[in-house]
């Protein structure tokens, strides 16, 4: 995969069965906790990023290139990879199928979840 890889890869995800997630992570993440970031995604998905790159730091990015304010942003997420991006947002919105821990990171929670588009029906309540 090294020699496949010709360009910077500011993240990776691992898909296998989550028995062996469960199994393999401590012992994934232990010699690349400083270099690294790890959050489970849903049962099966491993998500390594960068330290520091998150949908966050994308998010705070791209309202420096456009100039927009953080607090007229609406982020949605349901997982733990989108914890700090709802922080960031003036407003951010956890999926009524989120995790838990999202949802105490998020302003508001939709009533809805991701198949019941839970993100249209919010940004109709909200504009």
């Amino acid at each position: 995969m090294a020699e496949a890889v010709t360009f910077p890869v500011p993240k990776v995800l691992v898909v296998v069965p989550g028995d062996i997630l469960d199994q393999y992570t401590p012992e994934i993440t232990a010699p690349f906790s400083e270099t690294f970031d790890f959050f489970r995604v849903g049962d099966f998905y491993l998500e390594i990023a960068i330290k520091g790159f998150s949908k966050a730091t994308g998010l705070a990015e791209l309202c420096r290139q456009f100039n927009i304010p953080r607090e007229a942003v609406i982020a949605f997420g349901d997982s733990a990879n989108d914890a700090a991006m709802l922080s960031f947002a003036g407003m951010g919105v956890a999926m009524a199928n989120g995790e838990a821990a999202v949802k105490k990171t998020a302003y508001t929670i939709t009533r809805y979840t991701n198949n019941e588009d839970g993100v249209g029906r919010m940004l109709m309540e909200l504009l």
